[in-house]
């Protein structure tokens, strides 16, 4: 079995690339849009959205088939076809160009994969089974999906604007910044913005780093 590393790519101004403008070709091109990557889809045919977004600019469309020579410059890319034979000869000159490529639905042809995901604000959670239980994974995140609520998401989007706050405290160790991270995570915000009070849990997290910084002081 292959193992894939988990990791998060910052994808912002990198030039990727959507071989197929089908319903796969769109979801992707969709996601990589959200993460700032200039996207170029190439395909003879293609979605009413795709035709949308390079109207407006948003994306670069080729309606054509791809062709040797396709990939290059590219930092990502993914081959969405319905035709094997061209997604294994994009995938080839990927290798040979040293592009990461994906080939839907064929883990053989893949140097990386995408995993099922829950997003919820800032927090994303992915889950994946090395590609050996797409099915399992859907079922997990649907779980999850049913515990993760949306005050993660306002937890998330509420940490996100007290992380910097926190590491621009003069004095304080690593140990410390740890200590009042995670005071506010294991604390009461996430049960108050359970709860509808986003007041309180804004006025909770105020305090706190009140009484961080006067001990830091101290």
């Amino acid at each position: 079995m292959t193992r894939y590393l988990p990791i998060c790519l910052n994808l912002e101004s990198r030039r990727v690339l959507v071989v197929g403008g089908g319903n796969v070709g769109e979801h992707t091109a969709r996601e990589f849009l959200e993460c700032g990557a200039c996207v170029t889809v190439i395909s003879p045919e293609a979605r009413p959205w795709l035709h949308e977004q390079a109207a407006a600019g948003r994306i670069v469309l080729h309606l054509r088939r791809w062709a040797p020579g396709d990939l290059e410059g590219y930092f990502l890319a993914v081959m969405a076809t319905d035709t094997p034979a061209v997604n294994e000869a994009a995938f080839a000159e990927a290798e040979a160009r040293g592009v990461l490529a994906n080939v839907c639905d064929d883990p053989a042809h893949c140097r990386y994969i995408f995993a099922s995901k829950i997003e919820r604000g800032p927090l994303t959670v992915s889950i994946f089974s090395h590609g050996t239980a797409p099915a399992l994974s859907r079922r997990v995140r649907r779980d999850l999906e049913a515990w993760l609520g949306p005050e993660y998401a306002a937890l998330a989007t509420l940490m996100a604007t007290l992380r910097p706050r926190v590491k621009s405290l003069p004095g304080l160790t690593q140990p410390d910044r740890q200590r009042i991270f995670e005071r506010l995570v294991y604390g009461e915000l996430l049960y108050l913005l359970r709860e509808g009070r986003t007041a309180e849990a804004e006025a909770l997290a105020e305090r706190i780093l009140r009484e961080e910084s006067g001990q830091n002081e101290g």
